[in-house]
C-alpha cells in the first residue's frame, strides 16, 4: 500500500532525488571498469556503504523512514556484485563456454538458458530474502496479484502481438544469424519464451518494484518512476545488440521503463509490466538464440 509522500522541502527533495539516481547508477558503475578484480572491490565498497547508511539510519529515529530505501539500495548494490561474478564463473569454469558477438550470455542454446535462468535467481532470491528479513511484505516489491483488469489484458495482447510480428520485423532492428522461418521460429519458442519470462521479472523486480513504492513514499508517483526509468536507462549503456545505441536508450529503453513504472503502479502488481516488458525483449532474445550452435 502506497504511502502519502514524506512532507520535505521542494529544495531537499530534489537534493535527494539527485542522492536516489547517483546511488542507482554507482552499483552499475562496477561493469565498466575494466579489470574484474577492481570490479568486484569496487562493488563491495559500495555495497558496504549502503548497508552501514541503513544500519546508521535504522538507530536515529527522526530518519528511520529512509532506512527500507538504503537497504533497497543496498540489495540492488550486493545483486550487482554477484552478477558481475557468478554468471562469469558458471559460464567459464562448469560450461566451459564463452559469449559471441551475437550472443551475450553464451554460445549454446543450453548455455544460453543456464545463464539467464542464473541471472534471474542472483536477482530475485536476495531481494525476496532480504524483504522478507527486514520485515517487509512481499506487496512492498509488488509480489502480488494485484489488480487483475484491463491494463494487465493489454500487457498480454502486447505480448502476443510481439510473438507474432517477431519474425517478420527482427532482422530490421536486431543481428539475426540465418533466415528466421516459421519452422526455426517454432522451434525456439520454448527457450525463447522461459528466457524473455524470466528477464522481464529478474529486471522489473530489480529496477522498479524494489524501489518504486520507496520513491513514491518520499517524492510522489512522476518523480520516482522517472527516477527509476533514468536508472534502468543507464543501466543498458553499452549494449552490443544493436548499433543505433543512444537512439535505443532514448527512444525504446527509457519509455519502456516509465510505461512499466505506471503498469506496476495501476495494477499494484509485477505481473503486468513484467509480462509487457517480456514482449518488449523477444526480438532481442530471438537475435541472441539465432547465434546459438
Amino acid at each position: 500500500m502506497e504511502t502519502a509522500p514524506t512532507q520535505l522541502e521542494d529544495s531537499n527533495k530534489v537534493v535527494l532525488a539527485a542522492v536516489c539516481l547517483l546511488s542507482g547508477v554507482a552499483p552499475l558503475v562496477a561493469r565498466w571498469l575494466p579489470n574484474e578484480s577492481l570490479a568486484i572491490i569496487y562493488g563491495l565498497i559500495v555495497a558496504s556503504i549502503f548497508g552501514a547508511s541503513a544500519f546508521y539510519l535504522s538507530r536515529r529515529p527522526s530518519l528511520h523512514a529512509f532506512k527500507p530505501l538504503f537497504l533497497a539500495f543496498f540489495a540492488f548494490s550486493a545483486v550487482q556484485v554477484l552478477n558481475n561474478t557468478v554468471p562469469k564463473f558458471v559460464l567459464t569454469h562448469l560450461l566451459k563456454e564463452a559469449g559471441t558477438a551475437g550472443n551475450p550470455l553464451a554460445s549454446t542454446m543450453w548455455g544460453s538458458i543456464v545463464i539467464q535462468l542464473t541471472e534471474t535467481a542472483i536477482a530475485l532470491v536476495p531481494i525476496f530474502l532480504l524483504t522478507m528479513a527486514s520485515r517487509q511484505s512481499a506487496g512492498e516489491i509488488y509480489l502480488q496479484q494485484g489488480r487483475i483488469g484491463f491494463w494487465f489484458c493489454a500487457a498480454l495482447v502486447f505480448f502476443l502481438a510481439m510473438y507474432l510480428l517477431t519474425p517478420r520485423a527482427a532482422a530490421h532492428r536486431f543481428p539475426v544469424h540465418g533466415a528466421v522461418t516459421i519452422s526455426r521460429y517454432v522451434s525456439l519458442t520454448p527457450p525463447l519464451l522461459l528466457m524473455v519470462i524470466t528477464n522481464g521479472f529478474q529486471e522489473e523486480i530489480l529496477f522498479r518494484a524494489l524501489f518504486l513504492r520507496k520513491f513514491i513514499s518520499i517524492f510522489g508517483f512522476w518523480t520516482a518512476n522517472v527516477i527509476q526509468a533514468l536508472v534502468f536507462t543507464i543501466a543498458h549503456v553499452g549494449i552490443s545488440y544493436t548499433t543505433n545505441v543512444i537512439l535505443f536508450l532514448i527512444l525504446f529503453v527509457f519509455p519502456l521503463g516509465l510505461f512499466c513504472g505506471y503498469l506496476m503502479r495501476r495494477t499494484d502488481s509485477v505481473l503486468a509490466p513484467a509480462i509487457f516488458h517480456a514482449g518488449a525483449d523477444i526480438p532481442i532474445y530471438l537475435s541472441f538464440l539465432s547465434f546459438v550452435t
